[in-house]
Order: structure tokens, then C-alpha cells, then sequence
């Protein structure tokens, strides 16, 4: 669900994404460790059926598919797909725009990793609308993003970090997503934690 013109932004980035989220997760217990902590907080267990909404490089995909899960893996680069499947062949890959994708089936967990913050307003609710109408029963939906719950120093740096390299789409949410956009779109709060000292969280969320 990226804006105008991003699909070149995303070419052109897709062979440095993973050195990218490397340095920015490093002070963090580094990107893997990062993103464990995800997983582990969205109960992944074997057997489970997963929809990956913005997949990306497949980072995320491949921890998924470690701890047994069987993953529908969606993202609309074309560049960020081929590294996906190159990193983790045993998902299914499809190329989709959000705003477009209609799953067939339902899911154990949808989740979305660092791609909230990326979509404007109404974006995010179509997308979290998306996620909850994807649920099978007793389904739910697994979130880690920007949150501005960190203290000062840190609050300071990363909300510095957003305006430079953020769209202001990423502030809106680490503002307000959390709290309020959830719930608008029909979910409520089943585990919520800080990571990152305090600049994202991860968030398990089930149908209201």
C-alpha cells in the first residue's frame, strides 16, 4: 500500500533493506534477536497458518516458517519478493498491493511487521480491517511498530529519526496506533509490550 512512486523506491532499495534494518535494530540486541521477540510475543506454533501482510526481504518470513508455521507471505516489490524467496523457499510468495489483496482462506495470525507506519490513515484502516477479515476463529492479529512510549534521551532521538527518514504517516501511528486505530478497526488488545526501549511494540490483537 505504498504511495505514488514507490515502487522505485523500493527497487532501488531492496538490495540494502537487510543491511539497513541490520544497523537500525543493532543497538536493539541486533535485527534476529529483534525479531524474535516479535514471534515469540505472537505465539507462533507449529502447524499454524500465517498471512505476512508486507513482507519485505523475508526477515520475518523466515522465523515464521523456523517455528513450523505455514506462511502466505504478501508484499507488492517485485525486488523484495525475489529476496524473500530466495531466503526462505518453503512460504508462499504473492505479489499483491494491499489495497487490492483478497485472501481465499483464513488464518491462525496475520501479521504485520514495520509496515503500518509506512501507510496514511485511511491506508492503515483498510489494512487492519484487511487483517481481521483474514482471522479464522479464535484467529488473531500480530503488530510491532513504531510506539512513542520511549523515554528521554531516546524519545528525542527516534522522534528526530522519523523526521528525517520517515514519512509523517510514521508519526500519525507511533502517535496514535496503538491506542485508537485498533480499536476503530473492530480489534482489541490481547498482549501489548515495548521493545526497542521503548520505540516500537509489539502487539497481539484478537476480533472485539
Amino acid at each position: 500500500m505504498q504511495q505514488p512512486g514507490d515502487r522505485d523506491l523500493y527497487r532501488r532499495l531492496a538490495p540494502f533493506y537487510d543491511m539497513m534494518s541490520r544497523g537500525l535494530l543493532a543497538p536493539f540486541g541486533g535485527d534476529t534477536r529483534f525479531r524474535q521477540r516479535a514471534v515469540d510475543a505472537w505465539d507462533i506454533r507449529p502447524g499454524q497458518r500465517v498471512l505476512e501482510l508486507g513482507c519485505g526481504t523475508g526477515l520475518m518470513t523466515k522465523l515464521l516458517v523456523e517455528r513450523g508455521a505455514t506462511v502466505t507471505a504478501v508484499d507488492r516489490s517485485a525486488p523484495m519478493l525475489a529476496r524473500a524467496k530466495k531466503r526462505e523457499p518453503a512460504a508462499t510468495y504473492v505479489e499483491a498491493d494491499l489495497r487490492g489483496f483478497r485472501p481465499t482462506e483464513t488464518y491462525d495470525r496475520v501479521v504485520l511487521s514495520y509496515v503500518l507506519h509506512e501507510l496514511t490513515a485511511d491506508a492503515r484502516a483498510t489494512t487492519l480491517e484487511l487483517a481481521r477479515d483474514a482471522l479464522a476463529p479464535g484467529g488473531l492479529v500480530g503488530i510491532v511498530d513504531f510506539d512513542d512510549s520511549a523515554r528521554q534521551p531516546v524519545r528525542t532521538l527516534i522522534g528526530l529519526y522519523m523526521r528525517v527518514a520517515e514519512p509523517p504517516s510514521a508519526r500519525e501511528w507511533a502517535a496514535h496506533g496503538f491506542r485508537d486505530e485498533v480499536a476503530a478497526a473492530g480489534l482489541v488488545t490481547v498482549r501489548s509490550e515495548p521493545v526497542g526501549w521503548g520505540t516500537g511494540r509489539v502487539g497481539l490483537l484478537a476480533r472485539a
